[in-house]
């Protein structure tokens, strides 16, 4: 029985310049992308193209080194010590001072957490924990791209002792094994990111088989790979997938799941077809230019990401794109200085000359590092060095308002889908909707004190209160059977007369938020529209017509509230660095973009009232009395980030609420 060898000489063998090419179509759609370049939607699977061409390069060197029987762990680890740890480090350094001055005293201590856990290669579990509706915005958080470095590291912690045991004693099961690993790796992908994507994104397991797809190249038998006419078309097809998957995907994306095969076998295909000859597509990524940005790709993209949102930390406001364009330059410009004279020294030997010299080296610098981060933490961020202004504005980010008298419909823990009731007796209006509803619920509760009633407080945060709607995200799952119960409880509770809808209207409609905003986009669906065809407009419309009907069957007569305005920033967090850097606080957001932003729903919620015989209770002008809208008063901040409202500002809604409760009202 014939078995297959492995050939002597790997294909990641001697130089491939058409590799530091493939690092240039890899960093820059992720620079793009983390820039805002629109068109750039899909860069963030340039990611996926590094881990298959580090699976290729890195594996074919351990397996050179097995067949010359002169494999080293130490020598290994020296080796990764030497690429990743100078670069890496001293962008660490260089965003410990950064932060130190620009960041609040709450933001210093979570990013000397997240430089606790990228010193020792764990970003992406801490990241991985860090997610959810209300953490902080992907966009401030200065080491997440961290992430990928941790996912490699911890995956060359296994994979150099499994290729050399397999290659040592049973080197025919080498290429069979790897490909059976990856497949597995891939179809736990698949299956964790229909689950629970956020943690299929960050773990290993679940990214292994890309760098298994780039060392089983590596592994493959010359003589199976392509030449002629086939070659061409390969690398013009891998290309091809890699652009495709670089324009076409974005946020709304389920990733990395199936979708993530298109960049991996773009990158599979074009490293295959330039191993025994020359292709169009190797020349073209051999060209200078895009040899040059491959060269400098390793610290581009350590230094890209902290450039971006450093300045926006000093900007305080969304930055132009000519000021995205203007750090991306920079960005350039310190990873060619970082690559001559931080890295090349250490990979030529220029400094640290010795293995143990260099282990020595690595070892330190975590241990200094990891202990600063550590330092910072026990300290609070410092939090005494900030003055008391500042503290006060920050601190209103946790100020939001505590239901009681709770009892629950269904479900459980944080899926659970409650009732909260206040005043003196039976409920008799509801408040239902998501956690916008929730911020304004200090205005109805001083409300209702004040002329004798009684409500309910019903919904769920990123729910929108309509029957029959359900957001296409596995963390909101539960909306559609929520507000069904919640339906039922307010038809089965006969005291209640009146109920008002609050939600953040603006955000499920136009499935974003106002301005610049970088979140994940919100698609929702129902039975008539279950695949992403015509947008959210009609699912919006039909669920809100659907919801008014039953409320108007059971014999309950509807408010509609208006949203309050979205700021296109934080606002403690903006008003606090202000004050700390003695910079002008800056301005809301333009009337007229809030009402261009809210047409849609203004316009169906007129109709609404006029069509059917619905209330609406329109905040607009309170919140928007001139040309801007009024976020902030005297340095004290009127939301306790860029959409929720703060305790005293929502208890000042009261008099509008309260005509609305004794039957009066416009």
């Amino acid at each position: 029985m014939s078995t297959v060898r492995v050939q002597q000489t790997s294909p990641s063998h001697g130089y491939r310049p058409e590799i530091d090419g493939l690092r240039t179509i890899a960093v820059v759609p992720v620079v793009l992308y983390h820039a805002g370049v629109s068109w750039m939607s899909g860069g963030f699977v340039g990611v996926d193209v590094f881990f298959v061409i580090s699976g290729f390069l890195i594996t074919g060197i351990l397996f050179q080194d097995i067949q010359r029987d002169r494999f080293s762990l130490l020598t290994f680890y020296e080796r990764r010590i030497r690429r990743i740890f100078p670069a890496l480090f001293t962008v660490f350094a260089v965003s410990m001072v950064l932060a130190s001055g620009l960041l609040l005293w709450d933001e210093f201590n979570e990013f000397a957490r997240s430089l606790f856990f990228s010193t020792f290669f764990l970003a992406n579990h801490y990241f991985m924990g860090d997610t959810g509706y209300f953490a902080g915005a992907a966009e401030v958080k200065p080491l997440l791209h961290m992430w990928s470095l941790a996912v490699e590291e911890q995956f060359y912690i296994v994979f150099p002792v499994y290729l050399l045991i397999v290659a040592k004693y049973r080197q025919s099961w080498l290429l069979p094994l790897t490909a059976l690993l990856l497949v597995l790796s891939l179809a736990f992908c698949i299956i964790l990111t229909g689950l629970n994507p956020d943690t299929a994104f960050y773990i290993a397991p679940t990214r292994a088989w890309e760098l298994l797809a780039g060392a089983l190249l590596a592994i493959l038998p010359r003589r199976f790979f392509a030449t002629g006419l086939a070659a061409q078309i390969i690398g013009a097809l891998g290309l091809g997938a890699i652009f495709y998957a670089i324009l076409n995907f974005d946020h709304g994306t389920v990733f990395p799941g199936s979708a993530a095969i298109v960049p991996v076998l773009g990158t599979v295909a074009i490293i295959y077809s330039s191993t025994r000859q020359a292709t169009a597509v190797g020349a073209f990524l051999s060209l200078a230019p895009m040899r040059f940005v491959g060269l400098i790709s390793y610290s581009l993209y350590l230094w890209h990401w902290p450039l971006i949102v450093f300045y926006r930390f000093w900007r305080l406001e969304e930055p132009e794109p000519v000021e995205m364009y203007g750090i991306v330059l920079l960005s350039v410009v310190m990873a060619t200085l970082s690559w001559h004279f931080v890295e090349r020294p250490f990979r030529t030997r220029s400094l640290l000359a010795t293995r143990k010299s260099t282990l020595t080296f690595g070892v330190v610098l975590m241990m200094v590092f990891g202990a600063v981060a550590l330092v910072v933490d026990l300290k609070d961020g410092f939090i005494n060095r900030y003055p008391p202004a500042v503290n006060a504005a920050l601190s209103l980010r946790h100020d939001s308002w505590r239901r009681d008298n709770c009892s629950t419909l269904g479900g459980e823990g944080r899926a659970a889908h409650q009732v909260c009731t206040f005043g003196s007796g039976a409920p008799d209006f509801a408040v239902w909707g998501d956690s916008h509803a929730g911020a304004l619920l200090p205005a109805f509760v001083t409300a209702a004190e004040q002329v004798s009633r009684a409500g309910a407080s019903v919904g769920n945060s990123g729910c929108l209160p309509f029957v029959g709607v359900q957001r296409r995200n596995p963390e909101f799952a539960n909306c559609a059977e929520g507000n069904q119960l919640f339906l039922e409880y307010i038809r089965d509770t006969p005291t209640i007369e009146q109920v008002f809808l609050v939600s953040r209207w603006g955000i499920y409609a136009q499935g974003r938020g106002l301005g610049n905003s970088t979140s994940a986009p919100v698609t929702l669906w129902d039975a008539e529209q279950p695949a992403e065809t015509a947008g959210n407009h009609p699912v919006f419309e039909r669920g809100l017509v659907r919801t008014i009907e039953a409320l108007q069957a059971a014999g309950k007569r509807v408010i509609l509230v208006s949203q309050v305005p979205d700021s296109p920033f934080d606002v403690p967090s903006t008003v606090a660095r202000a004050l700390w850097l003695d910079r002008p606080l800056p301005s809301g957001p333009l009337r007229a973009e809030v009402a261009h932003y809210e047409a849609f729903v203004r316009d169906r919620f007129v109709q609404a009232e006029q069509d059917s015989d619905v209330r609406l209770m329109r905040l607009g002008d309170i919140f928007c009395p001139g040309e801007r809208c009024v976020v902030w008063a005297e340095g004290v901040p009127f939301y306790r980030d860029g959409n929720h409202l703060t305790i005293a500002r929502a208890r000042s809604l009261a008099p509008v609420i309260r005509p609305y409760l004794v039957g009066a009202g416009e």
